[in-house]
């Protein structure tokens, strides 16, 4: 925890209150590895650093100046934006306003901040990024779910299209398989259950940094289906678009709409969740085949409704609600009876000293992703949340909210 804010320069074993923020209404909150950002009730965005060993703050250039015992809006930040939501990596900022407009500031060295980054390496003042739609008819898309990664950036639009820029150096950003030539096969259509070619959208050439500072759109994910999944949103139109976006940092991850089109009731859905990028440690959730890959399906179950994906550089996380069938939840593993519960905790990757579970030791990667939901009281999930050595959730119980880990024990 010593890395949440410039008064808190040690590391603190307990939560403590963020005393340098100012007295708000705060409704998110987001940390990286050298970043913290939270936004309020009236769109302000506050930005802090982890203090260097000078105990200055950072580049206040970048984040917010500090006073003795306070910390001020962020330079770079416009006062006249409200933000709806924002995402922070080890250098970069990504912000959401209440228009649909999206906005970047800090490092731009793999072009994450949708800026040619020969030409400007770090962005002192947030620049609105725009993804290039032109024509009298056709409007700018509107951004309603940002994620990123160590040095890349996703954005889903209000017409259900994923846009990426940043590092693609392991394929992270979803533009297909971009180290071989355009006529050869990826390593994706030779797989058994692949149903399309997969094309990369962009072609690198030879020695050509693997960066992408231009928004772009991903490439068409094949479903078990046999449809692309890329189609714009349309009212009563499920099915068709990505319904979710969530980034590791160095692996994307899209939640789509995977429900038969004969399914009853109609009202409810399934989702599948595809992954790309790093895989050497199993993050991506389906084999070990590839150390990057290109969009595959994470092998999680059937009939879910994904809620939140979360991952560290080794192991990854997933929250779900399982799909009432014939009148009743999916119980988990193990359980059965009407205690069962309606909601599942799923991970997967590097089991290094447990991270993943302590009941499988004897496995340094674990894949496909294991139910742990038994490490976890009952209740009500609240929220997930992935760090270098265990997951956490919080769940609320009849009295009040508890954050419960699952990490391996030192004893």
């Amino acid at each position: 925890m010593g890395s949440v804010g410039p008064t808190l320069e040690r590391t603190r074993r307990g939560a403590q209150r963020l005393s340098f923020l100012p007295n708000e209404r705060w409704t998110r909150v987001t940390l990286g590895d050298g970043f913290g950002g939270a936004v309020a009730e009236n769109g302000k965005a506050w930005l802090w650093r982890k203090g260097n060993s000078n105990g200055k703050n950072g580049d206040v250039n970048v984040v917010a100046a500090r006073g003795k015992n306070s910390i001020s809006v962020c330079p770079g930040l416009p006062q006249s934006v409200k933000f709806s939501a924002i995402a922070v990596s080890a250098g970069h900022f990504v912000g959401l306003d209440q228009d649909g407009g999206v906005w970047c500031l800090g490092s731009n060295s793999r072009g994450q901040c949708a800026v040619d980054p020969a030409i400007q390496g770090v962005l002192g003042v947030a620049t609105r990024v725009f993804f290039g739609k032109k024509g009298p008819y056709v409007r700018e898309p509107r951004g309603v779910s940002v994620a990123v990664g160590d040095y890349h950036t996703m954005v889903l639009d209000d017409n259900g299209e994923v846009w990426s820029w940043g590092d693609d150096t392991l394929l992270q950003l979803g533009h297909g398989d971009t180290r071989c030539a355009p006529n050869n096969s990826s390593p994706l259509e030779n797989m058994r259950e692949q149903k399309s070619p997969s094309q990369p959208l962009v072609i690198y050439a030879p020695f050509q940094t693997h960066l992408r500072f231009t928004p772009t759109k991903v490439a068409d994910v094949p479903t078990d289906f046999d449809q692309q999944h890329t189609r714009e949103l349309a009212p009563h139109n499920s099915g068709l678009a990505p319904e979710g976006i969530f980034a590791g940092p160095n692996t994307s991850f899209l939640v789509i709409n995977d429900t038969p089109y004969d399914h009853t009731p109609h009202d409810e859905h399934h989702d599948a969740v595809y992954a790309c990028g790093d895989n050497e440690k199993g993050q991506c959730g389906r084999s070990l085949q590839y150390s990057q890959q290109t969009f595959m399906r994470v092998r999680l179950p059937k009939r879910i409704q994904v809620q939140m994906v979360q991952c560290s550089s080794g192991h990854c996380a997933a929250w779900v609600r399982r799909v009432v069938v014939g009148g009743g939840p999916t119980p988990a593993a193990g359980e059965e009876g009407p205690a069962m519960r309606d909601w599942g905790i799923y991970t997967w990757g590097e089991n290094t000293a447990g991270r993943v579970s302590t009941t499988r030791r004897q496995r340094d990667v674990v894949i496909p992703p294991l139910d742990v939901t038994r490490n976890f009281p009952r209740g009500r999930v609240r929220w997930l949340a992935v760090g270098p050595y265990g997951t956490a959730v919080i769940v609320s119980e009849s009295s009040s909210p508890r954050i419960t880990e699952s990490v391996p024990s030192t004893g």
